[in-house]
């Protein structure tokens, strides 16, 4: 059954996410970076089994929202090292307003 090795291999996908994430974080990786990288992984690796138009178009949204999220959440982890000085600093800003507008029209198109 095609399905039942999809899912299969989608929960290995999912068991192999989790150890990449234990592993990242034991190395003093920054916690809501793991765990939006784990949420991404599930979700892309689930969207193909999705059989319902709309439920997969959710999925795509969600999936979307989840890598500007990474990116936000890369941004404070690079912000909270404080290096770059005040331009640095304006950058990393400049930065997140992009990811924070993008994830406004994001959820204005989910309406």
């Amino acid at each position: 059954m095609k399905e039942g090795r999809d899912l299969d291999e989608v929960l290995k996908q999912a068991g192999e996410a989790w150890e990449e994430a234990r592993k990242y974080l034991e190395m003093g990786g920054d916690v809501t970076y793991a765990y939006l990288r784990l949420a991404l992984k599930d979700l892309k690796a689930a969207e193909p089994l999705l059989v319902d138009g709309y439920c997969r178009k959710q999925v795509k949204a969600e999936v979307e929202l989840l890598e500007h999220a990474l990116n936000l959440a890369m941004i404070a982890f690079q912000w909270s090292l404080g290096a770059g000085g005040f331009r640095g600093k304006l950058g990393l800003w400049l930065r997140a307003v992009k990811e924070a507008a993008h994830i406004l029209l994001i959820q204005l198109k989910k309406l």
